[in-house]
């Protein structure tokens, strides 16, 4: 017998992980720079210069810029000393290869700097890698079996999964000159930028995205600390081969390297080296067998389970969460407010739990600088509830004002949201018949009635009697959508030999 095998195309997510990794390194204060006094703050931007998917492996490599802010011995103005650290990242995926599409996004979740004495620090960044790496695959499902001279009852079921389609990685760059007014005097101290999809068309093997790069700042002033927030508007069209017109685009954002300057004329020059992952998902219709016999002779059928993991965009995590961080201090004002997000699970249907590290700079009553830092984990109540969710691209709000010996914080959560799904089928793999069934001992018997009491397949009954569906239709005028029935005289026709 003939198996008519049906082949699927599709790019199977091989790898989603989302990991925490410290790196630490000693550094000695020039000597053109005072010695340390107190550290206030410490900030960082993550370079990312290697991203290669290996046998069973993704190797992300690059630099952090540490940036630390401290105030000198005898000193009232503020100092930065400048630190670089080297990182090597492995992330381990079973199945990865060289030619799988990895999509990489690296950010400094906190960067920790402790002075071991007045000519030495000691700097420890954390950050947090979402790495997620597609392979293409094609998939053989049996759908059909052709008998040849002896007729099969064959009874079919179709399953419709959402699976990328397509899927690229598309690195782009955007560049701007902002003048900033009243920043003639500054020293740019940390810039952390913000990738945001404004609007994604799609046409005939092109896609025209359009977003924001959004800016915050964190600027040295002889009066002080100010923070600014800048928004650079950019267009890319990317060739997407096989794309249609309006077919939905799931587009995604990683920053893999930020350089900013500012002149001395106020004017801000940024450069965002930045990737695009682009994923087209589409709706996959797949015809297999559920089950199948033959009316004279028995079949040795041999069949395999095959699981197939679907992901269908669900719309957007939103939310907000108040919480307060204890300081042990009074806080005069709040200057610099910030969160990352290292890790979010689903609570319950209706429920996401995202932790996050959150920092703040503020002044005390006294006039001084400082720095505090803590991770919190805080709900987010879905719109809509869903099982197997997960949230992509999370951004986070702070604004934080003083309370107490501390300070309360309004957290604004922001995402995608996507639904996992797990389909299991049955894929016949050989089928084979056996001799003509021995006589059943019901003679020159043609028709049996049967009185079914509790709701019954038809394909039940029409196989254990070794008939078909269709017939037992036809013997008892049932529509030819019918597939059970319950509480009824049934005729049989029995086939004949």
């Amino acid at each position: 017998m003939e198996l008519i095998r049906n082949t699927i195309q599709f790019y199977d997510l091989t790898l989603d992980r989302t990991s925490v990794y410290e790196e630490s390194t000693d550094a000695i204060v020039p000597d053109a720079y005072p010695d340390i006094a107190r550290i206030i703050c410490a900030t960082g931007n993550a370079v990312i210069k290697d991203e290669s998917p290996q046998n069973d492996r993704v190797l992300v490599s690059g630099t952090v810029r540490a940036s630390v802010l401290y105030q000198p011995e005898g000193e009232e103005a503020y100092r930065e000393l400048v630190v670089p650290l080297s990182f090597a990242h492995i992330e381990e995926g079973k199945g990865l290869t060289a030619d799988s599409v990895c999509f990489v996004r690296c950010q400094v979740v906190s960067v920790d700097a402790r002075a071991v004495n007045s000519r030495k620090v000691s700097v420890t960044a954390r950050l947090c890698f979402e790495t997620d790496a597609y392979d293409r695959r094609a998939l053989e499902l049996t759908g059909d079996v052709d008998g040849g001279e002896l007729p099969l009852e064959i009874l079919h079921e179709t399953h419709t999964v959402c699976l990328p389609a397509t899927v690229q990685n598309r690195d782009f760059t955007v560049l701007d000159d902002i003048e900033l007014a009243g920043a003639g005097d500054a020293k740019l101290l940390h810039t952390q930028c913000t990738m945001r999809l404004g609007d994604c068309r799609t046409m005939h093997g092109k896609a025209v995205v359009k977003g924001d790069a959004v800016l915050h700042s964190l600027l040295l002033q002889p009066d002080g600390l100010r923070t600014m927030e800048q928004t650079v508007p950019f267009t890319q069209i990317f060739e997407m081969d096989g794309l249609e017109e309006g077919q939905p685009l799931r587009v995604r954002f990683a920053v893999k390297n930020l350089d900013c300057e500012l002149h001395d004329a106020g004017v801000l020059s940024v450069g965002v080296g930045a990737c695009a992952l682009l994923c087209s998902e589409q709706e996959q219709q797949l015809r297999t067998i559920r089950d199948l016999y033959q009316t004279t002779r028995p079949l040795e059928v041999q069949a395999q389970p095959v699981r197939i993991l679907g992901m269908r965009p669900q719309g957007a995590l939103a939310g907000s969460a108040e919480e307060s961080m204890p300081l042990g201090m009074r806080i005069a004002q709040v200057v610099d407010a910030s969160a990352v997000c290292h890790g979010v699970q689903q609570e319950d249907p209706e429920t996401m739990r995202v932790t996050m590290y959150v920092r703040l700079l503020y002044t005390s009553d006294d006039g001084g600088l400082y720095s505090a830092g803590r991770t919190l984990t805080v709900p987010v109540k879905l719109a809509q509830a869903g099982e197997q969710l997960a949230a992509q691209d999370v951004t986070l709000t702070v604004t934080a004002s003083p309370n107490g010996d501390g300070a309360a914080l309004r957290i604004g959560v922001g995402g995608g949201l996507l639904q996992r799904t797990e389909c299991m089928v049955n894929d016949i793999t050989a089928v084979e018949a056996g001799e003509p069934a021995a006589d059943s001992g019901m003679g020159a018997v043609t028709l049996v009635l049967r009185y079914v009491n509790g709701e019954e397949p038809l394909w039940d009954i029409a196989k254990s009697y070794r008939t078909t569906v269709q017939a037992i239709r036809g013997a008892n005028s049932l529509p030819e959508d019918a597939a059970s029935a319950c509480g009824q005289m049934l005729l049989i026709p029995i086939c004949e030999k």
